[in-house]
């Protein structure tokens, strides 16, 4: 039995496939710029950043960097660090 194709449907497929790429390309630029940021912040001694509403904290003991979503996104602040 041949299978009905329905353009409605279609469409939503093609729309959520391109989503999922938006979305996975998104995760991939993240994590790139979390490297980017851990390798700046150790070399120039940053402990903690706040701007545009994101905090960067480096944890102590590892070396990775925790993101998080601040209510507060006023002016970049440089937290312990140097």
């Amino acid at each position: 039995m041949e299978q009905v194709r329905h353009s409605s449907l279609d469409a939503a497929c093609a729309s959520i496939a391109e989503c999922r790429d938006t979305a996975n390309q998104a995760r991939l630029d993240e994590v790139a710029q979390k490297q980017a940021a851990l390798s700046y912040m150790q070399h120039n001694s940053v402990n903690a950043y706040k701007h545009a509403g994101i905090e960067l904290l480096r944890v102590p003991g590892h070396e990775e960097l925790r993101v998080r979503l601040i209510k507060d996104g006023g002016d970049a602040a440089v937290v312990g660090g140097v």
